[in-house]
């Protein structure tokens, strides 16, 4: 039987915890979504005082990352070539996959299991909140 690596409720709240203290760290207020591998909502968290949208907007940044299977560091210069056809992506799933710095993939064995989103902040900090969102996933 073919055993497929997954991402734990259990993964996700590690993460969200991880990524809410970098923020803490850091004085800014992000929301934080945590998807599987297809970009479907595992656990998303709002901190007190973040903006109205960072948690439709970080949502939507880890699931553009885990559905295409890409870090954000090789979609960045495709998006930029081709913002019409990448728009156009995010206009026709209604917002659920946006493209911007802050979503990170979370990898086992090889695999892509899922993405972290962050919003709020900076999209250099909400990268950095990501990043070490997944490193707590381990």
């Amino acid at each position: 039987m073919l055993i497929v690596p997954t991402l734990s409720l259990d993964e996700a709240h590690r993460a969200t915890e991880a990524g809410k203290r970098k923020a803490e760290q850091m004085n800014v207020k992000v929301s934080i979504a945590t998807v599987n591998e297809r970009g479907d909502v595992i656990l998303l968290e709002r901190m007190d005082g973040a903006g109205y949208l960072s948690p439709k907007i970080a949502l939507g940044k880890a699931a553009a990352i885990a559905f295409l299977k890409r870090p954000w560091q090789d979609l960045e210069q495709r998006v930029r070539d081709n913002p019409v056809f990448y728009s156009g992506i995010s206009v026709a799933t209604h917002g659920g996959v946006l493209f911007g710095r802050g979503g990170v993939l979370v990898v086992k064995e090889n695999q892509v299991v899922g993405g972290v989103g962050v919003s709020g902040a900076k999209s250099d900090e909400d990268e950095a909140i990501a990043s070490e969102a997944v490193k707590a996933i381990g």
